[in-house]
């Protein structure tokens, strides 16, 4: 899935917000929380490891969490519509 968003599609939004919080936050790098709302398979996640103290997942999906686990990217996943579960 992520081969096809990524190839096909030419899915770039993980990257783009990535560079625009660098761009922000430029040298300040300290470790932060952060919540991953509607992360799918985690291809945002995967690129903000290296500034997360704690990498929080959310999606609606129960077949995306399970990809995420394998990934063993994320501190924490759940499984709901994002308003309820926050």
């Amino acid at each position: 899935f992520d081969q096809h968003l990524q190839q096909h599609l030419k899915y770039q939004t993980p990257q783009y917000l990535h560079e625009a919080v660098m761009a922000v936050i430029k040298d300040d790098l300290h470790q932060r929380a952060i919540l991953d709302l509607g992360c799918g398979t985690g291809l945002a996640g995967e690129l903000f490891k290296d500034l997360a103290s704690t990498l929080t997942g959310v999606d609606l999906s129960a077949q995306m969490i399970q990809v995420l686990k394998q990934k063993n990217c994320y501190d924490e996943l759940f499984v709901g519509d994002l308003l309820e579960t926050l």
